[in-house]
This record gives C-alpha cells, sequence and structure tokens, in this order.
C-alpha cells in the first residue's frame, strides 16, 4: 500500500551469531534501552558512556556484564563495537549517529532522528555512504495493536481511510528543551504515516505555551493529504486526563486502538453512515458493535531491539529506516514553522 515496510514478524529469535553493542546515554529512556539490549538473544551490551556519574553508577550496578564510561568516545572509537544506540537529548542525535556512522557502526537513535529536515537528510547521507544501517526508535510502530491495526488496514477491514485522530496528553513529563509537539506527536506521526501510506500536503498547527515562554505544552495539528485523507494529533503534556488513542475512521468500518486498556486495546467497530445509492438522500447511522481483535502481549521495545540486532546481523528488512524518519521530519518541521506563523505549511513539491 505505500514505499513504508511492511509491519509484523518482528518479535522473531533472531539466528546465529552476535553483535557487540554500544550505548551512549543512560537518561530517561536509556535505562529501558539498555536492560532490553544486554537481555536480547544475538547482542551483548559491551560498553555504555554517560556524562552524569550518578547515571554511570546506576548502570554499573544495572548491568554488571557492561564496561561504562564517561566518553562517548570510548564506543564510537572501539574497533569491536559494530553498533551503537543513541539514548541521549534530541539536540545531540543527529551529531552522535553522523559520528557513530563515520566510525562504521551501525545506529539506532532515538526519535526523533534530528530537530532540523537538513540535519537529518545529512544523517540519511551518511548512512548511505557508509552502507551502514541507521534505525530510529518510533516505539509505536512495534506496538502490537499497531502492527494489527495496520494489517487491518492493508486488508481493507476499514475500507478507504477518511480520517485518524490520535490523542497523547497526560499531566507530565514537562520539557523546556522540546515542545509536546517534538516531545510527544512523533510517535503518532509516523503511524500516521505509515497507515495512510502517502505523503501529506499540507500541516497546521495551533499550540498555547503557558509554563515555559516559547515551550508549547499543548499542541494540535491537522495533516492532510492529497488525496483527501486528514489526520489530526493533540499531544499534551498539561491535561488532567491520560489518553494514548489512535482511531481510524473508513469508509466501511472504524477502528480504535487504546494504549490505556488493560487487555482490549485494539477494537474493530461496525460503525459509520450509510448514503445508500444515492449521495443526497437521509443519511442512516450504522451501529453493529465492536470485535475485539486479539494483539498478544509482546513488548515493543524488545521487538524494536529485536529487529535492530538481525538488521546488524542478517540485513533484514529496515521497518523504520532513515527514508520514513525523514517523511516524520517533514512533518514535524512543518508543524512547528506553522506554529511560529499561524498559518498552514505547505509540503506540496516537497
Amino acid at each position: 500500500m505505500s514505499r513504508w515496510p511492511t509491519l509484523g514478524a518482528m518479535d522473531g529469535s533472531g539466528g546465529s551469531g552476535e553483535v557487540i553493542v554500544g550505548q551512549i546515554g543512560y537518561g530517561y529512556w536509556g535505562p529501558n534501552l539498555a536492560r532490553t539490549m544486554a537481555g536480547l538473544d544475538g547482542a551483548r551490551l559491551a560498553t555504555l558512556a554517560d556524562l552524569d556519574p550518578g547515571r554511570r553508577e546506576q548502570a554499573a550496578s544495572a548491568l554488571p556484564g557492561t564496561t561504562v564510561v564517561a566518553d562517548a568516545g570510548d564506543v564510537l572509537d572501539d574497533d569491536r563495537i559494530e553498533a551503537v544506540v543513541i539514548a541521549t537529548p534530541p539536540p545531540t542525535h543527529a551529531p552522535l549517529a553522523l559520528r557513530a556512522l563515520r566510525a562504521g557502526k551501525a545506529v539506532l537513535v532515538e526519535k526523533p532522528l534530528a530537530l532540523t529536515l537538513a540535519d537529518g537528510v545529512e544523517v540519511a547521507e551518511a548512512s548511505r555512504a557508509s552502507g551502514r544501517p541507521v534505525m530510529v526508535g518510533h516505539l509505536l510502530l512495534f506496538h502490537p495493536a499497531v502492527v494489527a491495526l495496520y494489517r487491518a488496514v492493508a486488508d481493507g477491514a476499514l475500507g478507504d481511510i477518511r480520517m485518524i485522530e490520535c490523542e497523547r496528553t497526560n499531566l507530565g513529563q514537562v520539557r523546556t528543551d522540546l515542545n509536546a509537539w517534538w516531545s510527544l506527536a512523533p510517535h503518532d506521526v509516523s503511524v500516521v504515516l505509515r497507515l495512510t501510506g502517502e505523503d501529506p500536503v499540507e500541516v497546521s498547527s495551533t499550540g498555547s505555551a503557558f509554563l515555559c515562554d516559547g515551550i508549547e505544552d499543548e499542541v494540535r495539528t491537522t495533516i492532510r493529504f492529497g488525496s483527501g485523507k486528514v489526520a489530526n494529533i493533540h499531544a499534551s503534556w498539561l491535561s488532567p486526563l491520560r489518553r494514548r488513542r489512535i482511531s481510524v475512521v473508513g469508509s466501511t468500518a472504524m477502528a480504535v486502538f487504546d494504549d490505556d486498556e488493560p487487555v482490549e486495546k485494539l477494537r474493530i467497530l461496525d460503525r459509520g453512515v450509510d448514503t445508500g445509492s444515492d449521495p443526497a438522500g437521509p443519511a442512516v447511522l450504522r451501529d453493529r458493535g465492536a470485535t475485539v481483535v486479539e494483539v498478544g502481549d509482546g513488548e515493543p521495545l524488545r521487538a524494536e531491539c529485536r529487529a535492530f540486532v538481525d538488521l546488524v546481523l542478517h540485513s533484514t528488512p529496515n521497518p523504520a529506516g532513515v527514508d520514513e524518519a525523514l517523511a516524520v521530519l517533514r512533518v514535524l518541521e512543518a508543524g512547528q514553522r506553522s506554529l511560529r506563523t499561524g498559518a498552514a505549511v505547505s509540503l506540496t513539491g516537497s
């Protein structure tokens, strides 16, 4: 349905061999990446670097088989290390990815790949020049329910997609380096692009900065596609309600992925509006109930790390490569421009 890789079969057991991995960063998300990578068959987390002494102490305690150092150069300059995981603050993602690629290493970098499209393009070019792959941590693409949702859309279970509604809200984690759009919305942008299989033609955003001047705490964005599809994303860390939900409206059915549901995370709803053969005729609401889709309980982060290790060891398809990351960056950059100008931003021809 698009140039994007097909999701699925991403939580396998791997194959023979072992990849020697280094990690840079042990902050907010770094411990989860390190724990997962260290426990994965086919991978050995040899060295971890972090500037903070307290975090280094925590890492040394949690990862007894891993050498913990202060200098990222000890990871990047080690010829034994074949692959690098980058879990540092977003402004450092692109510079560290470039250093790793130029050192001949494969890269798994947390989202976003970069904070500008130009920097992302430089990483993509370095990946092609070095022949080493880059995978970006668009974690939601590896969620079993999102994989099942993608399959349902690809199989035509919803008909033609008309609209996607994404909600990613909570009270916290408040940031002062990135706004809610850059911090939260990359998850939903990656899923929207994967589900639609299209490049957007227009992005418009509005937001409000209540806690820190110039750093929007809540952002509402509309993404329009040439086919007429529309996606709306609400990202906020200043909301009384936690929401992790994606709703898809199709021409024949609807779907809801609710990550806050403990069990029934994905439902296909036989709901819609029927107009019959005459579009001008009376609209009839249809509600024939919902079907819960069994999606399993696989851990998205384990699936992501597994896919990266298999990519390095066996050259398996890259499920979240730089081309996809650049498509996400185009939308993020356009949304940021719209926030600053107050006008919709056209992506036609970009």
